[in-house]
């Protein structure tokens, strides 16, 4: 499946624009750097030569005296292997060598942001893409976890949706979950669209649980009170979270791979139809207790 078109701009208008980038830091810190070294004066480390100068008299008076004098040089030591790499030549040229490279990547990085791809690799580190193990683990564990909570007869009433739901999605109908729906056919939204589908009925099962104003509240704060009010344990939230957490990845451009697209489109509805079922279940024993 072909993956989404984040694309802010044109190729060719993204190259300008990494054209221009990489001018304008290369000359916002190399000139500096050059007006520096131009203007920086150079010191001059001269030895040091001790003169000693003694006069001896003659044998007679009337002889000139005798003269004599020893020079000693002051030797200075040898420079080490970092005081030869930081003299001014090698210096310079570390500096322009670092602008440079920090140039190439700002504009590197500026084209592929105007292109969509946010996925960035340097050398062997590379951003993984999301695939199939990571969605699965965690649905699979959130599916698991609030099948386990219902009652009998709210476990028959989901199963009962969920066959309904097969029934409409090999019709071609859409039913409740319109945003899977609606991005079959591209992997990154259908994990972003699971996502904003997963929140939607945190909020309601909020409400059902009586929570101040679950609408305003993030998905983070909602996972945090269903579970101080034992609505969901621990690791049904754990897992709701981390489905939550690869769908923001994806949102922000993060790669995912076909068959975890797949398993949202196939198995997300299962998850939905679950929760709407725990959120049944929890209005109708608050409403009856």
């Amino acid at each position: 499946m072909p993956g989404p078109n984040l694309a802010i701009t044109s190729p060719r208008r993204s190259s300008i624009a990494a054209f221009v980038v990489f001018f304008v830091v290369l000359l916002s810190f190399g000139v500096p750097i050059v007006v520096s070294a131009l203007t920086t004066p150079q010191r001059v480390v001269s030895s040091r030569v001790v003169t000693d100068t003694s006069t001896i008299p003659g044998p007679n008076p009337s002889a000139n005296p005798v003269t004599t004098q020893h020079t000693v040089a002051v030797t200075t030591p040898a420079q080490s292997v970092i005081d030869r790499l930081m003299t001014a030549p090698v210096w310079l040229l570390l500096q322009i060598g670092v602008t440079v490279l920090g140039a190439f990547i700002a504009a590197g990085a500026t084209q592929r942001v105007l292109l969509g791809r946010y996925g960035f690799s340097i050398g062997p580190l590379t951003v993984p893409e999301i695939g199939r193990t990571d969605v699965a683990a965690a649905g699979a564990g959130a599916i698991a976890g609030i099948e386990a909570l219902l009652t009998p007869a709210w476990a028959r009433a989901h199963a009962k949706a969920i066959d309904s739901a097969e029934t409409n999605r090999r019709a071609g109908s859409q039913g409740a979950t319109d945003a899977l729906d609606a991005a079959s056919d591209d992997s990154n939204l259908q994990l972003v669209a699971l996502r904003l589908e997963i929140e939607r009925r945190l909020k309601a099962l909020a409400a059902a649980a009586g929570l101040d104003n679950p609408q305003a509240a993030p998905a983070a704060r909602l996972l945090a009170e269903l579970t101080t009010r034992d609505v969901l344990p621990q690791t049904v939230a754990d897992a709701l979270d981390d489905l939550l957490r690869l769908g923001t990845l994806a949102a922000h451009g993060r790669p995912v791979s076909a068959d975890a697209g797949t398993w949202a489109a196939n198995d997300g509805p299962r998850l939905l139809a679950a929760l709407d079922a725990l959120t049944s279940q929890v209005r109708t024993s608050g409403s009856t207790g």
